[in-house]
């Protein structure tokens, strides 16, 4: 009997073993298949996204096309902080448009403007059907501090201006471009070197065609 009762104590503990076994390895293997949940979201943010994207048009026709690689919109505010942004401003013809590429940058939704406190780079009259002009050097000016109103089209800033041309170099402090009219205003000390000529002026004012 007692051979017996040991019998039956280790067959009983041998099951509670295997069960308990089992238990442990499906635990973990439903914690290894769940899904990783999200990390929570900053007490000072609505929302936070990757690729973000937002558009205007009018009469069927691209007006602006805004990317960026991450987006977070502020708790109770309409700003948005935006991080490796492109902005594509297109002519009125639709042929054409101008790019702004900035590390990081500011968006007031309502507003419709956009604003970047560092390093910007603009290339202007890039094709909007297929690739560049293999060969052409697009006008391409840097600055920072750069607001885009998009209800007028204009970009501008107050801050020192670089810019290279087909023919040459030039600089300014402060400059405002109209895209929807292609027109280019160099603000104050302005200096332009181009084909050996040096150019220097008070301001500038440009308008392409």
């Amino acid at each position: 009997m007692r051979k017996t009762r040991w019998a039956l104590l280790v067959l009983l503990a041998s099951a509670i073993a295997v069960v308990v076994a089992g238990y442990y390895i499906s635990r973990k293997r439903n914690l290894m298949l769940a899904p990783l949940q999200p990390a929570p979201l900053p007490a000072e943010l609505h929302s936070l996204a990757k690729n973000w994207t937002w558009s205007h048009s009018s009469k069927d026709r691209p007006q602006v096309e805004a990317r960026a690689g991450d987006f977070r919109q502020v708790r109770d505010s309409s700003r948005f902080e935006l991080g490796e942004v492109e902005l594509k401003i297109f002519a009125k013809s639709g042929d054409t448009f101008d790019r702004v590429r900035s590390k990081k940058a500011e968006f007031d939704q309502p507003a419709e403007r956009l604003y970047s406190e560092g390093e910007v780079t603009i290339v202007l009259d890039l094709p909007a059907h297929g690739p560049p002009v293999p060969g052409r050097r697009y006008l391409e000016i840097r600055t920072s501090g750069l607001t885009y109103d998009n209800k007028t089209g204009r970009s501008s800033t107050d801050r020192p201006v670089a810019f290279q041309f087909e023919d040459g170099e030039g600089r300014s402090v402060g400059a405002e471009y109209d895209s929807p009219n292609r027109y280019l205003w160099l603000k104050q000390d302005v200096e332009v070197l181009s084909g050996g000529l040096r150019i220097q002026a008070g301001e500038l004012h440009y308008r392409e065609g």
